[in-house]
């Protein structure tokens, strides 16, 4: 597992069922039970593995409470645990810039931070006047910021809305506009 997850969504359990021999087992019934950090079972369910391979998906109720959540997947008398952080706290933006380096070509620069890891920034830009929207991804840059260039036709004002999402799916946007 290891990534976080949004209450409202859930997360991938998988896993292998071998015999002593290493040799992956078809048919097994595998249990899984998503434990509360108060000891709590959240969900339970059961899956079936196949060439020797289980997969699940643990949701996540809307509304659970973050923290760390263990999730057990027993197979007979084998049983493994691991765990599921839930993340409901957006990231943040604390900096939009936008330049001009040449008639039509732009370049974003933000700064995002979350504590469970920014899985990435995005710019739309939207002529005012047109509709017309061009998208690019931001790039980490070695010093934290994150920046993107695109190309954009017309004059005129256009709106830039920048959109942070963690690795959990909470997104946060932040808006600016320029004139061309």
């Amino acid at each position: 597992m290891g990534d976080p997850a949004r209450p409202g969504n859930g997360a991938e359990v998988q896993g292998t069922v071998t015999d002593a021999n290493g040799q992956g087992l078809d048919g097994i019934t595998v249990s899984i039970q998503l434990t509360g950090p108060l000891g709590i079972v959240r969900w339970q369910g059961t899956t079936t593995s196949m060439n020797g391979v289980y997969t699940s998906r643990v949701p996540i109720a809307s509304g659970t409470p973050p923290g760390t959540y263990t999730v057990r997947a027993t197979a007979g008398d084998a049983s493994g645990i691991d765990t599921v952080t839930v993340d409901a706290t957006p990231p943040t933006i604390s900096y939009v810039g936008v330049s001009v380096s040449s008639p039509g070509s732009v370049t974003v620069t933000a700064t995002g931070t979350d504590t469970g890891g920014l899985a990435y920034l995005g710019v739309d830009i939207t002529n005012g006047a047109t509709g017309v929207t061009r998208s690019v991804f931001l790039t980490r840059q070695a010093d934290g910021t994150w920046t993107g260039s695109i190309s954009l036709e017309g004059s005129g004002l256009w709106g830039v809305a920048v959109t942070a999402s963690d690795r959990a799916g909470n997104t946060v946007s932040a808006s600016t506009t320029i004139s061309l």
